[in-house]
């Protein structure tokens, strides 16, 4: 069957394209279009009753020439609708959301086709999945190396146990420590069972395992012994809840159908931050130590050591090696879930401690959640103890 004559709209894209070196053809603006990547041309009144004409969607003759410098064969149109939408071009939303859901669809262990659901209790299937998988992989190491260099580094010059940290900290219920593979059968098994594997206590000895060997962690104290409410039944009314029952995987999903187009922005802006936030925070505090004369850098570690996100962010970054265009999709649907999450508890919470989230959230996500530092506020000093600039002997 012969091609139809592209549209003078069409037309316009491929004359466009064409001036900038593009070469793009009409039956590639139709498989474009069909997979979601490229907007409908829209129409335009003429004027006096004289009817309407199709032009080009805003910013669709820029979208076009990405899409013929960059599509290929062996290109999936997932990672293309994403590096289009990272390069700041009018991807259609829709797209953009189909190809974060695909990142987490994809997420899929061998032993869940092995070991059958049906019938089964939810919580021993994915306890059992959990050790069938982390059976066939070698035995990993909790924090890198690098981490724990610099806790080992930092414990010489102050303590981990600080008093004004210290007295809220009751210390640990349960007396053994979490290994690293019991963190990731506990990570496996809650992606799979949702909030019933994350109790207050297991999440206590979790972050206990991820932290400075003796360091005093309120946070954990207070998930161990404080009468708190079931985070399985703080939600919202579009069905949200902070701790999901069930495939941790279907919540991750609607939270990516459920997001504003903003917040899928501000998400990626800051998938795309964290790693070199990371990166340069661990070199700060690397040459603070160094240079025998600690600073904010050494403050901002401790803390997150202690009572903020800054650690997990460090530990994940530290631990890939070579970043992906998947492993930033994936990181965007946990930032995504993570401030939706903060959102439901302030509401859920309201005259909780949120004045310290500055702190607590590492300053890439600020945005993302809606805080910004008030003008003079530094609780890193006045939560630490510490005097200004303690010296390394």
């Amino acid at each position: 069957m012969p091609r139809r004559t592209p549209g003078a709209a069409d037309q316009m894209l491929i004359d466009h394209a064409d001036a900038a070196g593009v070469r793009v053809t009409a039956s590639q603006l139709e498989r474009w279009r069909a997979g979601g990547l490229l907007p409908r041309n829209t129409q335009r009144p003429l004027g006096r009753g004289r009817g309407s004409t199709s032009v080009p969607a805003p910013g669709a003759a820029e979208l076009v020439q990405f899409l013929g410098r960059e599509a290929r064969a062996g290109r999936r149109p997932h990672d293309l609708a994403l590096r289009a939408f990272d390069a700041g071009l009018s991807v259609p939303d829709s797209a953009v959301r189909a190809a974060l859901a695909a990142t987490i669809s994809r997420i899929r262990l061998q032993a869940e086709d092995e070991l059958s659901a049906v019938g089964a209790d939810r919580s021993d299937w994915a306890w059992e999945v959990a050790e069938r998988e982390l059976g066939r992989h070698r035995r990993g190491v909790l924090m890198p190396r690098r981490m724990r260099r610099i806790d080992e580094r930092l414990a010489k010059v102050l303590s981990w146990s600080h008093e004004s940290i210290a007295r809220y900290d009751r210390g640990p219920a349960v007396p053994d420590p979490m290994s690293a593979r019991d963190v990731d059968a506990l990570s496996v098994a809650t992606m799979l069972g949702g909030g019933e594997e994350l109790g207050g206590p297991v999440m206590a000895a979790m972050l206990r395992a991820m932290s400075p060997d003796g360091a005093a962690l309120p946070i954990a104290s207070m998930l161990e012994y404080e009468d708190n409410p079931d985070l399985t039944q703080i939600g919202d009314e579009a069905g949200f809840t902070m701790v999901p029952a069930g495939d941790m995987r279907e919540a991750l999903l609607r939270v990516v159908e459920q997001a504003e187009p903003a917040e899928l922005r501000l998400a990626w802006e800051a998938a795309g931050a964290q790693r070199g936030w990371a990166l340069q925070l661990t070199a700060d505090v690397e040459a603070e130590l160094d240079s025998g004369q600690l600073g904010p850098a050494a403050l901002l570690w401790c803390m997150g050591s202690t009572i903020g996100l800054h650690r997990l962010t460090v530990r994940t970054v530290l631990r890939e090696r070579r970043p992906t265009l998947a492993s930033r999709a994936s990181d965007t649907v946990m930032l995504l879930y993570t401030a939706r999450a903060l959102r439901v508890l302030r509401q859920a919470i309201p005259d909780g401690q949120f004045g310290l989230l500055p702190v607590i959230v590492p300053q890439y996500m600020h945005e993302l959640i809606g805080v910004m530092t008030p003008p003079g506020f530094d609780p890193l000093q006045q939560m630490l103890g510490a005097t200004a600039n303690p010296t390394v002997s």
